[in-house]
């Protein structure tokens, strides 16, 4: 691994325990996402009469592969993957508590992934590939993998002045840690945000049929204000680490500058996010 893959796999190791508390926000939080990443890679929208096989790559702790799971009952079975141990130890483990038998969990890399090639019907990646080490390799590998016709799909952030979810947080912590304009190829959440840039990749990667279209919906569950930033602080392990490293009193006017940047997305009833995102699919010829 390069250096930057190196801290990627640490913030996301070290992120594990606390999406695994927060997953089922997170559930309420990406299901409109969830359904129509599944509808772009041609996932059935019910319960299949015949075998069909789905890969949800960089799975993480295995929400959204679970309820997909769960709703399209024994004859889909999802293979969840993940680069990081403890996420796939997590995923198992929810997935067992659930009695969920339809889904099968491996620790792999997306860009090598162990399975025959033609076995899938459908491959899904959520918020996964703008942290890939090589995204055009990880790719090629779900092309590989699918059967000829079937689609991989992604869903990435879209800009973030188009999604206040990131934007409230981000913009406070920018006057408290001012930051140099990053590198639009390394990994990060808005990687792949300007749109046509993971359509092209599609293309170089060999995929055909490839689309490209925006997805505006909202975010939103019954929590807080509290318990927003508790499940938005879980999400970012680089956020994380700059509060620990602010002083206690500086960590609460932080956290009172978010609560004030988000008054317009959060009442008594919960918080609703405005979201756009990016859904990009490809078919294996």
């Amino acid at each position: 691994m390069n250096n930057s893959s190196d801290l990627v796999f640490k913030a996301w190791a070290e992120s594990a325990a606390f999406l695994d508390k927060h997953g089922e926000a997170r559930r309420l939080m990406f299901r409109p996402i969830t359904e129509a990443l599944c509808r772009e890679g041609g996932v059935p929208e019910a319960p299949p009469d015949f075998a069909f096989e789905l890969l949800d790559v960089a799975s993480g702790p295995g929400e959204a592969a679970l309820d997909i799971a769960e709703f399209l009952g024994p004859n889909l079975t999802v293979w969840c993957t993940d680069l990081v141990p403890d996420m796939v130890r997590i995923a198992t483990d929810s997935g067992t508590a659930r009695g969920i038998t339809n889904a099968r969990f491996h620790e792999c890399r997306a860009e090598d992934l162990p399975f025959d090639s033609g076995f899938f019907d459908a491959v899904i990646c959520q918020f996964g590939i703008m942290f890939f080490r090589d995204p055009a390799a990880g790719i090629r590998e779900a092309l590989r993998v699918l059967k000829p016709g079937g689609r991989a799909a992604y869903c990435v952030w879209g800009t973030r002045e188009a999604n206040p979810i990131h934007r409230v947080i981000q913009d406070v912590l920018d006057r408290y840690f001012p930051a140099a304009p990053a590198d639009p190829d390394q990994p990060g959440a808005y990687r792949f945000s300007p749109r046509g840039k993971l359509l092209r990749l599609m293309h170089e990667a060999g995929a055909v049929k490839v689309s490209e279209r925006v997805l505006n919906c909202d975010i939103q569950a019954p929590l807080s204000f509290d318990q927003f930033f508790e499940v938005r602080t879980a999400m970012s392990d680089s956020l994380r680490d700059k509060i620990r490293r602010m002083a206690p009193e500086q960590a609460a006017s932080f956290k009172e500058e978010v609560r004030a940047e988000s008054r317009d997305y959060i009442t008594t009833a919960g918080f609703r996010f405005p979201a756009e995102v990016l859904l990009v699919s490809g078919a294996r010829e």
